[in-house]
């Protein structure tokens, strides 16, 4: 019977060393390998306001400050791999009347820009500017696709310090020095929208008022809308965010009270659509005993935020998963007034929108070419993204009829009552109370 040893042997420990070395040798990353770089952040000070208007009024100050700083490259620092990234971010805004016309948009384009270069190299960017159409002249490895051959016009530009601006003037080519490592805002215009602009997402906001009851309908549907993906169907609109504005005497009504603090009162899912078929039609009975919601949903979570002062309704995407355009979600808020609760004189007629698109744009602007002349035997990595911003400002329509509920299943059925009968005119009278005749004989 052979016996083993229980402590490892020299030879043991050079065999498990030696395999330690060759593992890593394996994992070592290669020249030709996509790196992934990190941001370096410093977090200096810390701000907070209940009022999202001023954080967002704030934040446009700061970039305006930091767009007009001047910059210059520092110290050249030597990568592995050369890597450029060029943002282009369009911002498009619109005034939306009750009938769902545009009576008013506009829309401007920023670009932005994140280089990893050796040395200190020039870069040319070109974009579609119709002054410069006809008039490139870019090497066959500066090109960058492109899905749209259409040229634009650019107004009210303005310009970051890194860029020459003599040149752009003279030649529209966007000739810099990069920053190191540094993402930051190169470029930005105005454009001018089409006006039989096509929106991708079309909201409809519907408010009844019948004496103590009011009941506000959002219907949100996604329409076909331009795309630079090459599968345009599978480009969602991304984090959206619907704000109803509330009352402050109706606040309390969204807040529930929780064992520490004050919370909110959170959506219910329900399905929309009309009613088919006996199983949908127990549920609405099922949904018809129980009292309604006080916000019900189709998709998504809504819920009272203080930042917005607004009942807010959060969509991660739209179309979801597996679901085509043209498909209508819905959002109802049912509120019952109390008697000691106050009617505002006015109320907000606006709804406001916000939401992001992917790989798709407003302006049509595209990046026709990067040249990067820095000598370098390897060319480097060039990137282009896109992203589309959108916000609307949208009227709301006042009724003072509440929709059937026999067309949605979102509103609770009632049982129906049998009516009342009506008195027969044939049928004889029944006889006056006593003294009844007397009294008006005597009055006579």
């Amino acid at each position: 019977m052979k016996t083993e040893r229980i402590a490892p042997t020299i030879s043991d420990l050079t065999r498990i060393r030696d395999l330690k070395g060759l593992k890593d040798l394996m994992h070592k990353p290669k020249a030709t390998m996509i790196l992934d770089h990190a941001a370096n952040a410093l977090e200096l000070l810390k701000f907070g306001t209940l009022e999202y208007g001023e954080v967002k009024s704030f934040m446009n100050a700061v970039e305006d400050v930091l767009f007009s700083l001047k910059a210059i490259r520092g110290k050249s620092a030597s990568y592995t791999k050369d890597e450029i990234t060029v943002d282009v971010q369009d911002e498009y805004y619109a005034d939306i009347d009750k009938d769902g016309h545009i009576t008013n948009h506009k829309a401007r384009v920023r670009i932005f820009c994140l280089a990893f270069l050796s040395e200190s190299p020039i870069i040319e960017v070109g974009i579609n500017d119709k002054r410069r159409r006809g008039k490139e002249i870019v090497g066959r490895l500066d090109i960058i696709p492109i899905k749209t051959e259409e040229w634009i016009r650019i107004e009210d530009y303005e310009l970051h310090g890194t860029i020459d601006k003599e040149v752009f003037e003279e030649t529209k080519v966007v000739k810099l020095n990069p920053l190191d490592a540094v993402r930051y805002e190169l470029l930005r215009f105005r454009v001018r929208p089409r006006i039989n602009i096509e929106l991708p997402l079309q909201i409809r906001v519907q408010m009844s008022i019948v004496e103590r009851h009011i009941e506000v309908r959002i219907e949100v549907m996604v329409t076909g809308y331009y795309s630079n993906s090459r599968r345009a169907a599978q480009t969602p609109c991304e984090d959206i965010q619907i704000r109803f504005p509330i009352p402050e005497d109706w606040v309390y009504l969204f807040r529930v009270e929780k064992r520490f603090k004050y919370g909110a009162v959170h959506s219910s899912k329900r399905k929309a659509g009309k009613i088919k078929g006996l199983e949908r039609l127990l549920t609405a009975f099922a949904q018809g005993i129980l009292p309604p919601s006080l916000i019900e949903v189709s998709t998504g979570l809504a819920k009272y935020e203080q930042a917005f002062h607004a009942v807010v309704w959060r969509i991660d995407q739209l179309p979801e998963r597996n679901e085509g355009a043209y498909k209508t979600h819905l959002m109802v808020i049912n509120i019952d007034l109390a008697p000691h609760d106050k009617m505002p004189e006015q109320l907000d007629k606006y709804v406001h929108v916000e939401y992001a698109m992917a790989n798709s744009t407003v302006s049509r602007a595209q990046v026709r070419s990067i040249a990067i002349s820095n000598g370098a035997d390897e060319p480097a990595d060039k990137w282009v993204r896109h992203l589309a911003k959108y916000e609307y400002t949208i009227e709301m329509e006042f009724t003072d009829k509440v929709k059937p509920q026999s067309e949605d299943i979102m509103a609770p059925l009632k049982p129906v009552l049998p009516a009342a009968e009506e008195p027969d005119s044939n049928a004889p009278k029944a006889a006056p109370e006593d003294g009844s005749e007397n009294s008006s004989s005597d009055s006579d």
